[in-house]
């Protein structure tokens, strides 16, 4: 019986890791074809070094048909036509991973050195991790460019005490909050908002953030959720955490999902309560660490920033008996707004809002060694040519520059 279960286990296993292997490649195919597209003109000038190379090896791993290869070879084009030719249809095909996989082959080592970084992300690619329920779940570092160790050393040396620390990988407890309104009682369904939220969600959970979410919540719901969240134990063994709020939005804050002028007007979230939710004062696992916000909030192609100045006449609640008792009421945070006030933010129904989606591009291919705000900067010239909305920071308290060193 022992015997007769363990061949079923093993059956078992080697089922599982040929369905990972097919998923694996399916996952980041798309990752592929992006590097390709990206960086066409330089791999053509390579692959036109020895074109009948890379076309035979193409035809042999089926990346191209006998009949497709033949027609590339007798050609009247030049070199480095063919290669283009050839780039587009494997590309077309979906074999761009494939055929990165090919490159690293033929060009050995001196390929892997020019193309470092995406060939330890498709050709180095780790298992499957297992979650606590022992269902797979895919590791997820290969959707964010990773920091090599000696540009972590560079910065760390040439940035001594003017960078935020990171905890050690194993110990940390990083945790992300995501709240998504979609659905609205009143007001026009958020379409294409799934799309952000997956987004970001991968983007998260790929740069070390355990991802809490929620959807479709009033503004008391939202703020009760984010109280909650500020006072996560884990926080006090992480050190960062990324707030995205997604909804409809009005001047004076984000809209819950029974917002309207008529019907219930107070259903709104004001930019002034998350920040004192998550001020050095009600987060104290929090204190010192970098809080970063992301606000994506709609009304009718538009997105309302409220008034964001701090409430000066206050003065930070201290004891007086000593220094180590003093603190700024707030501090180390920065929000990250969509647009700025009285101008449009677009949304496409099907692929998702303009903001999130460069963002989360950006993240994915400069976080390795760029800070938080470096990254914010590269999101709004982005939008340099595109007058009609442009992304801003509000509410700046980072005192040191934030790296997030993905993959570590």
């Amino acid at each position: 019986m022992a015997e007769a279960s363990t061949a079923r286990n093993s059956k078992f296993i080697k089922k599982a890791d040929r369905k990972r292997q097919h998923a694996m490649p399916v996952q980041i195919d798309k990752l592929a074809f992006e590097y390709i597209e990206a960086n066409k003109a330089e791999l053509v000038v390579l692959l036109s070094e020895d074109p009948a190379r890379i076309l035979e090896k193409a035809c042999s791993k089926n990346l191209v048909t006998p009949a497709e290869c033949h027609w590339l070879r007798t050609s009247k084009y030049p070199r480095d036509k063919q290669m283009c030719q050839m780039v587009e249809l494997i590309s077309h095909k979906k074999k761009s991973l494939q055929f990165l996989q090919i490159l690293a082959e033929v060009y050995g080592k001196e390929y892997q050195k020019k193309y470092k970084w995406i060939t330890s992300l498709f050709l180095d690619i780790p298992g499957l991790k297992s979650t606590k329920d022992g269902s797979p779940r895919e590791e997820n570092n290969c959707f964010v460019k990773p920091c090599p160790p000696e540009t972590i050393n560079n910065i760390f040396e040439s940035h001594a005490g003017e960078i935020y620390p990171i905890s050690n990988k194993t110990d940390r407890t990083r945790l992300a909050l995501i709240i998504n309104n979609i659905n609205f009682t009143y007001q026009k369904k958020r379409l294409g908002s799934e799309v952000d939220n997956g987004a970001m969600k991968k983007l998260l959970e790929a740069l070390d953030y355990q991802v809490e979410g929620h959807a479709d919540l009033s503004a008391e719901e939202m703020e009760t959720k984010l109280t909650e969240f500020s006072r996560r134990v884990e926080h006090k063994t992480s050190d960062s955490t990324f707030i995205v709020l997604m909804s409809h939005g009005t001047e004076e804050g984000i809209c819950g999902v029974n917002y309207d002028q008529e019907h219930d007007p107070q259903d709104i979230l004001p930019i002034n309560t998350i920040s004192r939710t998550f001020n050095n004062k009600c987060s104290l696992n929090l204190v010192g660490k970098p809080k970063i916000f992301i606000i994506q909030a709609l009304n009718d192609g538009y997105v309302m920033i409220p008034n964001l100045q701090g409430d000066c006449h206050q003065q930070p609640e201290y004891d007086t008996d000593g220094p180590l008792n003093k603190f700024h009421r707030e501090s180390d945070l920065i929000f990250f707004c969509s647009t700025t006030p009285e101008n449009k933010s677009y949304r496409n129904p099907k692929t998702g809002a303009l903001f999130i989606q460069t963002l989360v591009d950006i993240f994915r291919k400069e976080s390795w060694n760029c800070h938080i705000e470096d990254l914010f900067k590269k999101v709004q010239r982005s939008f340099v040519n595109f007058p009609s909305q442009l992304p801003c920071r509000e509410r700046a308290t980072l005192l040191k520059d934030f790296y997030l060193f993905p993959g570590h």
